[in-house]
């Protein structure tokens, strides 16, 4: 509730008082602090999951999460159509005030109290530098850098989408926004469907197998941008991009697996070293040649990673 107050706290703030100090104060220190609601929710989710059986409780993290993938197909087009008409761009600040606002009651009406609840909540009794250094235990923290590495991949596409369609020949604003909303529309039926491919193969290979499949979009696309056939590209896109954004989430809870608010933590850690690992491919591969060796390199890396990955699980077991 704190978090989902600090976000209508940002919002209501740029809204009424529009500055650059206001802007960089609430996107750089406020926000941040509140989009940690993100890893939280999946913490609570995973809570919540106890009460299923155990079968079904990756099959629900991935549920949950295909909903933020739904969100973008309603999301994208409104706003786009919104600003069209001239509605000025502030107003989704005064938008995100209010869906903060609804946030709030949502928790604080539906959220059983603690002690109340279906599942056993146990204070771990650690103390602050004991979480941490349980979470950056090298155990942990390498399988949090691979997996991380590997969503880099979804971090690149978003940037290099944009800058590979516009410098397209034959390409415009519109099909940037038509080719994210197609990725993410089609996200969502391969989440759902998370659960049946689970209970037959373990994380690290779904992980992986997701992995590669998004690398070999990111070198097909990047090359292709100009062909009429790009647009089938949306399907292996999110066929990967479904993976690699539900199923880690398990995969890292799993690492603290008694811990669930600990566990959620790692998704934060995870978006941090995959967004890092992005911004670093980025500027190399910028520097060197452009956007479509960018694509290539970011590829190949998040290709390795999820070999990497699965010789760390192979050596573990």
């Amino acid at each position: 509730m704190v978090c989902a107050a600090l976000m209508l706290l940002g919002g209501l703030v740029i809204f009424l008082s529009p500055s650059r100090t206001t802007f960089l104060f609430i996107h750089l220190l406020i926000w941040p602090i509140a989009f940690t609601l993100f890893s939280q929710v999946f913490a609570l989710a995973r809570l919540a999951a106890f009460a299923h059986p155990a079968e079904v409780r990756d099959g629900i993290l991935a549920a949950v999460r295909a909903t933020f993938a739904f969100s973008f197909i309603i999301v994208l087009p409104v706003w786009a159509w919104a600003f069209a008409k001239g509605v000025d761009v502030m107003v989704i600040y005064a938008f995100a005030t209010f869906v903060s606002a609804i946030c709030i009651l949502v928790i604080a009406k539906s959220w059983p109290i603690d002690g109340e609840t279906q599942w056993a909540d146990p204070k771990s009794g650690l103390s602050f530098g004991q979480s941490l250094r349980e979470i950056t235990n090298g155990k942990v923290l390498g399988r949090v850098i691979l997996t991380g590495t590997i969503s880099a991949g979804t971090s690149l596409q978003m940037v290099l989408a944009g800058l590979l369609f516009h410098q397209a020949a034959n390409r415009d604003t519109s099909d940037t926004a038509m080719f994210a909303g197609l990725i993410a529309g089609l996200e969502v039926p391969f989440m759902l469907g998370m659960s049946f491919l689970l209970a037959r193969f373990r994380k690290t290979k779904t992980i992986a197998a997701g992995a590669m499949i998004y690398a070999l979009f990111l070198c097909s696309f990047a090359l292709s941008v100009e062909q009429p056939w790009v647009w089938f590209l949306t399907i292996p896109a999110a066929m990967g991009a479904a993976v690699i954004l539900s199923v880690p989430i398990a995969y890292l809870q799993d690492l603290i697996a008694d811990r669930p608010g600990a566990g959620g933590s790692l998704m934060a850690v995870n978006n941090i070293a995959g967004q890092i690992v992005a911004a670093v491919i980025f500027a190399i591969g910028t520097f060197v040649a452009g956007y479509t060796a960018t694509a290539i390199i970011g590829a190949a890396t998040v290709a390795l990673a999820a070999v990497l990955l699965l010789i760390v699980e192979r050596d573990s077991a």
